[in-house]
């Protein structure tokens, strides 16, 4: 008696990647508010940016308040 043919092994299939974005996410400036306060003789102005999603940012100050700098 022979012994059977083994089946053939069939190789495991390749990892798929995940496909790579074609354009680079950025987010949009959806809403401003703005309010002033005052404290005793200091008026204190807030500004609110939002923003649709995260993005880089970079703060500083200057002689007249802050500066806000996203990267083009």
């Amino acid at each position: 008696m022979t012994p059977a043919p083994a089946p053939p092994v069939s190789p495991a299939p390749a990892p798929v990647a995940p496909p790579a974005p074609s354009f680079t996410s950025v987010a949009r400036l959806d809403t401003v508010r703005v309010s002033r306060t005052l404290h005793r003789t200091v008026e204190v102005q807030r500004v609110v940016l939002e923003l649709s999603g995260a993005a880089p940012h970079s703060v500083s100050r200057e002689a007249r308040g802050l500066s806000v700098s996203c990267p083009a």
